[in-house]
């Protein structure tokens, strides 16, 4: 795979994607189904912390968590994702991501560590002022390259996962659809949030939620559905990444609160 420094998220693959070639997509697709998710499962329960597996083609290819903290008057929540053993003899995955956000008020910063193979960036976007503005990192050939880039500002813009966070308290009834503004990187794009039916996800009631994005990217189709338990919880209990490479698949493994 190949990266361009001053596009978020931009990669090639010279050979077609199978095998060894759609590893990047993969490793993009790990990060993307545990930010989403994370995001999906948010609750202002401080010390929460919520683990999941990650599984493509039926193949266990990682696994992921998040932790959810107090910040002042917001919520801060922090998160990684790691490639499974074999996984990482090709292709070695150990990303992470944070986010700070009021509730009602949005996102006011975004911020990403990606450990991708030799591909290594750093970001910590300001997303409250107007400009945007956003710190980059980005280890090259010559050694690490740093630089600034600024955005027009948008107000009561979101980021992944101050945005999918509300799932959890907004979501449903069935037939309910909510729309927002979500950072992507160099712009708002444009979310869809449907509760598409109730359910029964392995004997538990659930609500499936359907996340679809304005625009695809490089990996991934603008499509994502989330299982929600139907409770006061609203645990998210599982969740299918559509891919170029396949649908890749998020389990919960694990919910610890204080």
């Amino acid at each position: 795979g190949i990266r361009d420094h001053c596009v978020t998220g931009v990669q090639t693959c010279a050979l077609p994607i199978s095998g060894l070639c759609a590893r990047t997509t993969l490793s993009r697709a790990i990060l993307v189904s545990m930010l989403l998710l994370v995001a999906a499962s948010l609750a202002a329960v401080p010390g929460e912390r919520l683990e999941w597996t990650v599984r493509w083609m039926g193949i266990e290819a990682g696994t992921a968590w998040s932790t959810v903290t107090t910040n002042g008057a917001g919520v801060r929540v922090d998160a990684g994702c790691r490639s499974a053993p074999w996984l990482a003899k090709l292709y070695p995955v150990e990303d992470a991501l944070g986010s700070e956000w009021r509730p009602n008020v949005g996102s006011s910063r975004y911020f990403t560590r990606y450990r991708e193979g030799d591909y290594q960036r750093d970001e910590d976007v300001a997303l409250s002022g107007d400009p945007i503005v956003a710190r980059r990192s980005q280890l090259m050939a010559e050694g690490w390259k740093t630089w600034e880039d600024r955005y027009k500002g948008v107000a009561g813009v979101e980021d992944p996962v101050s945005a999918f966070y509300r799932l959890r308290e907004e979501a449903g009834p069935v037939g309910e659809t909510l729309r927002w503004k979500v950072w992507s990187g160099r712009w708002p794009t444009s979310v869809q949030v449907v509760t598409a039916a109730a359910e029964t996800w392995e004997g538990r009631p659930t609500l499936r939620v359907e996340v679809l994005a304005e625009h695809r990217t490089e990996d991934l189709e603008p499509k994502m559905t989330v299982w929600l338990s139907d409770d006061a919880d609203r645990v998210p209990l599982a969740a299918i990444v559509h891919t170029r490479a396949g649908p890749v698949e998020v389990r919960l493994a694990a919910r610890t609160v204080p």
